[in-house]
């Protein structure tokens, strides 16, 4: 994938998560979770590692929901479903 490219799929990928922070319907943990991605993008840290970083914390908060018979926010597991398969 070219430089360009690259760069407008990681700020889409960054603008979901800010969108996702905003939303109402994000629960707490997860708004913490991904205000600490955009933050490390922010403050210039790799992309990748980041982005690798928010998807093994979505998927521990996902498997500790199961613990209280919740889920993740809708809107959060369907950006969590995208960013694991697709890196």
């Amino acid at each position: 994938m070219n430089s360009k490219k690259r760069q407008g799929k990681e700020q889409l990928l960054l603008n979901e998560a800010y969108d996702l922070i905003l939303n109402p319907k994000t629960l707490e943990k997860e708004r913490i979770a991904l205000l600490s991605f955009k933050n490390a993008i922010e403050s210039g840290k790799n992309f990748e590692s980041a982005l690798m970083h928010l998807v093994k914390t979505v998927k521990e908060l996902a498997v500790s929901q199961l613990d209280h018979r919740s889920k993740l926010s809708p809107a959060v597991n369907k950006f969590y479903i995208a960013i694991a398969t697709t890196g």
